[in-house]
């Protein structure tokens, strides 16, 4: 017997529930190859739907989050002439401008379809450029050039930067670098506020060692996740507004993940009650 989960129906049965105690992160997850031929018309149809039956049992989220990881595009398709026939920065110039064109049209039918119910979530737009963060300006200019060029050139009416961090993939974890957050932020007159939309740490060795400044466990997670908040609220305060902990994989010796730390079901002390703890201001 296969079990499915994740219809339309499983999200609003979830986002009810979770309205009660917390704020809400929707991120809608477009395939690369989507069945409907008009896609910028699916797209806002497929948003639209799944903002009115959020709306109906009075459980719109707060953010909306365009897709997941974006900087490379999405709903790609076969390749035509030479260029991808779907949105995307890749491939040459001719190509890019063509992409790029596409790309932004099918973040604008979201974006409309979201907007068609609700004006209240905001919507973000989530890269994995904070992984770039190491290279200090470098990488922030990076995520920059991203945004604004969706932003300036595109006329993409988003509200939320959302960046991906994992800062042992840069043969390290220094949390510093999330300093050129600011800097991003004042590049845009502190319109976008930025959000931490995924992190992780691992909770056991992983193959490859990364001269990380935490140990891999239970204790190295909480010390992480607590100095990134640190960093997010006192540091950061009115531009980092929000951390998403990745629970999604759970321990794996056979491959190397980086962001490997289940949230439950691992421990008598499960990392769900050591990461909590990051979020609480009594223990230094």
């Amino acid at each position: 017997m296969t079990l499915k989960y994740g219809s339309v129906n499983d999200i609003v049965k979830l986002a009810k529930r979770a309205k009660e105690n917390f704020r809400l992160l929707l991120e809608l997850h477009f395939s690369d190859n989507f069945t409907n031929k008009r896609l910028m018309g699916a797209v806002f149809q497929w948003s639209k739907e799944i903002m009115e039956k959020l709306k109906n049992v009075d459980a719109l989220p707060e953010i909306v989050s365009i897709g997941h990881e974006i900087e490379n595009g999405f709903l790609f398709s076969e390749p035509t002439q030479g260029c991808i026939k779907s949105g995307g920065f890749i491939g040459s110039p001719v190509c890019q401008e063509k992409n790029s064109f596409f790309f932004a049209s099918l973040l604008k039918s979201a974006i409309n379809g979201i907007r068609s119910v609700s004006h209240s979530p905001r919507i973000m737009l989530h890269t994995s450029l904070g992984n770039q963060l190491h290279l200090g300006r470098n990488g922030a200019d990076n995520i920059i050039k991203f945004y604004s060029e969706l932003n300036d050139r595109w006329k993409v009416a988003f509200d939320v930067i959302g960046l991906t961090f994992y800062p042992i993939l840069a043969q390290g974890c220094d949390l510093s670098k999330l300093q050129e957050l600011k800097y991003i932020y004042d590049y845009f007159d502190r319109r976008f506020p930025i959000v931490i939309a995924e992190t992780g740490y691992p909770l056991t060795k992983p193959k490859v060692d990364f001269n990380s400044s935490y140990e891999y466990s239970e204790e190295g997670q909480y010390l992480f996740l607590r100095d990134l908040i640190r960093i997010c609220r006192d540091k950061l305060e009115g531009i980092c507004t929000g951390i998403f902990w990745n629970p999604a994989y759970v321990d794996d010796q056979r491959q190397l993940k980086m962001w490997q730390g289940p949230l439950f079901d691992l421990t008598e002390r499960t990392p769900l009650q050591v990461l909590t703890q990051g979020f609480r201001t009594d223990r230094n």
